[in-house]
């Protein structure tokens, strides 16, 4: 367990705020502070571990949150004065340029078909040293090429223009897509919502990512819920 980020109404926030945003739009709460205790295992991994340039977030299914996390652990290593590039592979239902204010645009997919270069593909954000790659509009194009040494490619040579790729990628239950990206990244943090996914399924999608050689780093607890009274409760 990475961190315990708490349910939005145990908070005093504004009824506006966003969960996707707590990291740049409200820096001192507890979620925020939840997501900077993430924040640490990237920037300073265990003494004998590789540095985590690469990062996918999944979960196990729909709901448990993986691309606010995704969006505020960019933000944070933003924040500390990191290059990032948030990548967005969730070429069927993709959001991480709507969460961050900006239009779908080209993307993987257009890179991927040589119709438009990475560095004209990646777009800077409202928050400094923060960019965006969505998936784009040739959505065939990222869904077959997850696995192929194109991608490969692709994250090294990434790697050279940013400090730090986080990839937001569909839930490990439901799609393929993690399992394919999950042996060539540096790390792997699996979202769990709280109520939303059952311990048998965080369970299997565990099972799952580590079967196939990856390097889970931990397991995020997502809008967690204060229960009063009761011995240890």
């Amino acid at each position: 367990m990475m961190a315990m980020i708490p349910d939005l109404s145990a908070e005093k926030l504004p009824a506006n705020a966003k969960a996707a945003l707590l990291t740049a739009e409200h820096p001192d709460s507890i979620s925020a502070d939840e997501f900077r205790r993430v924040l640490t295992r990237i920037i300073y991994p265990p003494e004998g571990s590789a540095e985590l340039n690469t990062c996918l977030v999944t979960s196990a299914s729909q709901g448990d949150g993986k691309t606010s996390l995704a969006c505020n652990l960019a933000i944070s290593l933003a924040q500390a004065n990191r290059r990032v590039l948030l990548l967005d592979v969730c070429a069927r239902r993709p959001s991480v340029e709507k969460t961050l204010d900006l239009a779908r645009g080209p993307g993987l997919g257009e890179v991927f078909a040589r119709k438009i270069l990475l560095q004209e593909a990646v777009r800077a954000t409202s928050i400094e040293n923060l960019f965006v790659l969505g998936p784009g509009f040739l959505t065939n194009e990222v869904i077959g090429k997850l696995a192929s040494r194109e991608m490969v490619e692709f994250l090294e040579k990434a790697e050279e223009s940013f400090e730090h790729v986080l990839i937001d990628s569909p839930p490990t239950l439901l799609m393929a897509d993690a399992k394919l990206l999950a042996p060539v990244v540096d790390g792997v943090i699996l979202v769990v919502g709280a109520e939303v996914s059952s311990l048998g399924m965080v369970r299997r999608a565990l099972s799952e990512l580590q079967q196939i050689g990856s390097n889970v780093i931990g397991v995020v607890l997502n809008r967690a819920k204060h229960v009063a009274g009761g011995y240890m409760r």
